[in-house]
């Protein structure tokens, strides 16, 4: 059982800014979404939480956890959950880029990471899942702060989605929960 969340709203966010892995803090609306998707969910009980490295998506878990009253026995911080690179892009506004970095996933943006290698560490992450899901013989109730572009890739997998661009184009709200 997987519940994903994408982090509280950023100061990045918030001014139109390409984030990726650069480390932006949750502003004030952002802390407040995240009690909020906590309290959509409040009251759960989970094995395992994970959020990417990154303190967004930390701290979103954290007060997700405490606003809820979710039940979370084990947090892991695991890089594979990151967001993106966007190179060269990081910390620019998100319009104009190159149009063909939202058709093409195998591009990357100069100095930055393809959607295409992103869905590599998606899948290695979600192959141990199950490889922990199999060593413990029985099913997991997990709970996952993570980022747009995690989000997308998780989505898809999980939806078994064949269109690569409905997979690029799909959007999560900041402090969006998917059960």
């Amino acid at each position: 059982e997987l519940c994903l969340v994408r982090h509280g709203e950023t100061t990045t966010n918030a001014a139109g800014l390409f984030t990726g892995q650069t480390d932006a803090p949750l502003n004030v609306r952002g802390r407040l979404q995240a009690q909020d998707a906590g309290r959509k969910i409040s009251g759960r009980a989970f094995d395992i939480g994970f959020s990417s490295q990154l303190e967004r998506s930390t701290e979103t878990l954290s007060l997700m956890t405490r606003a809820g009253d979710l039940s979370v026995t084990f947090t892991v911080a695991d890089v594979r959950l990151a967001e993106r690179s966007y190179g060269e892009l990081e910390r620019t506004p998100i319009r104009p880029r190159d149009p063909r970095l939202a058709v093409d996933l195998t591009l990357a943006p100069a100095g930055g990471e393809s959607y295409i290698a992103l869905t590599r560490r998606i899948l290695s992450f979600l192959l141990d899942l199950r490889e922990l899901a199999a060593a413990l013989r029985r099913p997991l109730a997990i709970i996952i702060s993570t980022h747009m572009g995690p989000m997308r890739v998780l989505t898809a997998i999980l939806d078994e989605t064949t269109d690569p661009i409905a997979m690029r184009n799909a959007n999560f709200a900041n402090g969006a929960v998917i059960q």
